[in-house]
């Protein structure tokens, strides 16, 4: 079942941090058990990391796009993606058959946080925790008449409800997950197909596996540990800029 909940002005995207709060707590009272939210700021908000943490009190699995910035000077991630530790940041990665092979969005924001974003300290250190097809996905949309059709689009955006219909089918699957945040962030990271190309710094513990989070196989390697000399070089040089 869907709960659709609108927080943002539907022509411009945007709307205050109390529409947003106040959806995410009202998604909670209705006991949702995923919590998918395509949107971000570059400044940190209490009243909104506070209804985040709200939510996942009450047992929703928080899922939040790391923001598409990263390209414009705004590297680190959004917020609220860094509201909590809890809170599964969704980067986007390219759309390829063999996940191992994909790179991330040039456009999708990075970790470590490096915790200037007014929040006196307390988004720093955090980091994106895995990667969704977010470049050139065919989604659904209304048209100017209303119709239903379908445009190309990318964006961390796109990432972020592929990751929170994984995890929804993933509670299916396994019960003893459900209300349980950091246990599906840890299923999600330890079953992600690592990506030797890429960096940790921006696609966390890899791209998201259905699959493998399903029968809880975990990768035999780290994100980390399964980097090429290359990307280890690159994600020295982000976690650098983040300190």
């Amino acid at each position: 079942e869907l709960l659709i909940l609108q927080a943002l002005d539907p022509e411009r995207g945007s709307g205050d941090s109390s529409n947003i709060a106040d959806a995410v707590r009202y998604a909670a009272d209705q006991n949702a058990d995923v919590i998918s939210m395509s949107l971000g700021a570059p400044v940190y908000n209490s009243q909104i990391a506070d209804a985040v943490a709200y939510a996942q009190e009450a047992g929703s699995i928080v899922t939040v796009a790391t923001g598409n910035s990263r390209m414009k000077g705004i590297q680190f991630l959004a917020s609220p993606a860094d509201a909590t530790e809890e809170t599964i940041a969704v980067g986007a990665a390219t759309v390829e058959a063999d996940a191992s092979t994909a790179l991330p969005a040039s456009f999708s924001q990075v970790g470590p946080d490096n915790g200037l974003d007014l929040s006196n300290g307390v988004t720093e250190g955090r980091t994106v925790s895995v990667v969704g097809p977010g470049t050139a996905v065919q989604a659904p949309i209304y048209d100017s008449r209303g119709t239903l059709t379908t445009k190309t689009l990318s964006g961390t955006s796109m990432a972020t409800p592929h990751v929170s219909g994984a995890i929804a089918v993933l509670l299916e699957a396994d019960s003893t997950l459900a209300g349980d945040p950091a246990a599906v962030e840890e299923r999600l990271r330890s079953t992600a197909t690592r990506m030797p190309n890429a960096t940790s710094a921006a696609v966390g513990s890899g791209y998201v596996s259905l699959g493998d989070a399903v029968a809880n196989t975990a990768s035999e390697e780290t994100q980390d540990e399964a980097m090429t000399s290359e990307a280890t070089a690159r994600d020295a040089g982000v976690e650098t800029l983040s300190d």
